[in-house]
């Protein structure tokens, strides 16, 4: 079996910048955790996505604006969660985030079946969302673990 890529999944769900109409997702996310998990990651060169309750599967550059989580009814946070990690949308976010160019010769649904099969997913976090996406993720066939610390990386 091919060597699996690995990206790193923290949430993103927990306090909130409300400073700025709009800040890049990484900045957006102000918890001790994250925060910490976030610079580690970009030391270690790592590629990493955060899980917005709002957002879906987004990409740390993404310009986001902060929102009212207490807005944002558990119905629609699961609706929100379950279409971000259908196998198309979360291939295209791999596709994007690490500026993938699609094999010569191969169709896009191949290839976004390929990345599928490519890369595991790492979540970090103790929420229930991060608990919701592993399991949306492991139906969907991604190989997906989790974890409460960067820190545990094996």
């Amino acid at each position: 079996m091919e060597f699996q890529k690995k990206i790193y999944i923290f949430s993103g769900s927990e306090l909130q910048v409300n400073d700025y109409p709009a800040l890049e997702a990484k900045s957006l996310y102000s918890s001790e955790q994250f925060i910490k998990n976030a610079l580690l990651a970009e030391r270690m060169g790592i590629n990493w996505l955060i899980l917005s309750d709002m957002h879906g599967l987004v990409w740390p550059e993404t310009m986001l604006a902060p929102y009212d989580k207490e807005c944002l009814q558990e119905a629609e946070k699961s609706m929100r969660l379950k279409r971000a990690l259908q196998p198309d949308i979360v291939a295209n976010t791999v596709i994007s985030a690490l500026h993938l160019q699609c094999p010569r010769g191969l169709a896009i649904s191949e290839w976004r079946e390929k990345i599928s099969q490519e890369y595991s997913f790492i979540l970090i976090g103790e929420d229930d969302s991060i608990s919701d996406a592993l399991t949306h993720l492991l139906s969907n066939g991604f190989l997906a673990r989790r974890l409460n610390n960067l820190n545990l990386i094996n």
